[in-house]
């Protein structure tokens, strides 16, 4: 039987993110994200709030330049939390993900225009991948940064 844990999910950051440094120096930033699902015909609109984890360089790039109401991209995998409720000793549980990749989701227009600010040029697709350096500007299908549209056959 085929296994497979991957997560590809949008949203909205509803906190800045938060960063900390484990014992060893590991860079680990906690993500909260919005994420709706529109309602169609009577259904009214979904939101969920989900806890991210971002490790290593992601988590720099994280602290660095996302904050609280960016939209943005998230690849990574699901994990399941679990822990004793300090105050009743209960089981408490919460799935979370862990994030190998996160990238922003809207163009600096986009953005300016969402805030209220003028207009600018449109730039898309920055982030990190945990498996490679910044991504830049490259497309979220993986493109090498200095493969430009005029390099194509057609």
């Amino acid at each position: 039987m085929l296994e497979l844990n991957k997560v590809l999910l949008t949203g909205r950051l509803t906190f800045d993110p938060e960063i900390r440094h484990t014992s060893s120096g590991m860079a680990v930033c906690d993500l909260k994200i919005a994420s709706n699902r529109r309602g169609y015909g009577d259904r009214a609109d979904e939101v969920l709030f989900i806890q991210v984890t971002a490790w290593g360089k992601t988590a720099e790039f994280c602290s660095q330049y996302l904050s609280k109401g960016k939209g943005i991209y998230v690849e990574g995998r699901l994990k399941l939390d679990s822990w004793q409720d300090k105050k009743d000793g209960s089981k408490r549980e919460r799935v979370s993900i862990v994030a190998d990749r996160v990238q922003f989701a809207e163009s600096r227009a986009e953005e300016e225009q969402r805030s209220g600010g003028g207009g600018g040029r449109s730039e898309g697709g920055g982030g990190y991948d945990r498996g490679g350096s910044s991504s830049g500007n490259a497309p979220a299908g993986g493109a090498p940064p200095d493969k430009t549209d005029d390099d194509l056959p057609f």
